[in-house]
């Protein structure tokens, strides 16, 4: 099997299952993915990202995108989180929050809101 050579995204967390999980929604969806516990200016800079991905609310928390930059980076911040913490997501620089539980029509549909890749584009199947 041959790796995706297409546009990379940065996941940022620690939680393995959804790791895993992201790891083969991007890998089907012909995304390349870098993982990383915490973003640091290394990991963000040194790479173009078609987006970033954060494991969860906490996440984006502690990362505070807004303090470290990553808001003015080109790449728009992705957020899973729970129902009711959307609001919260956004007011931390999130530019879309993808609720639990996760799935591939929803990963896709979060890549197109954010126009990395075309809607018509899209297979669910």
């Amino acid at each position: 099997m041959s790796l995706p050579s297409g546009p990379a995204i940065l996941l940022v967390g620690e939680d393995e299952a959804l790791i895993y999980l992201i790891e083969r929604y991007a890998a089907r969806g012909g995304f390349r993915l870098h993982v990383v516990a915490t973003p640091t200016s290394e990991a963000v800079s040194g790479h173009r990202h078609a987006a970033v991905w954060f494991s969860s609310l906490e996440s984006l928390e502690i990362a505070r995108p807004r303090e470290t930059g990553l808001v003015g980076h080109d790449s728009p911040l992705v957020v899973c989180t729970s129902m009711g913490d959307e609001r919260r997501a956004r007011e931390l620089g999130a530019d879309y929050c993808v609720v639990h539980p996760l799935t591939y029509p929803d990963f896709m549909a979060a890549m197109t809101a954010l126009g990395i890749i075309d809607g018509r584009a899209v297979s669910t199947g």
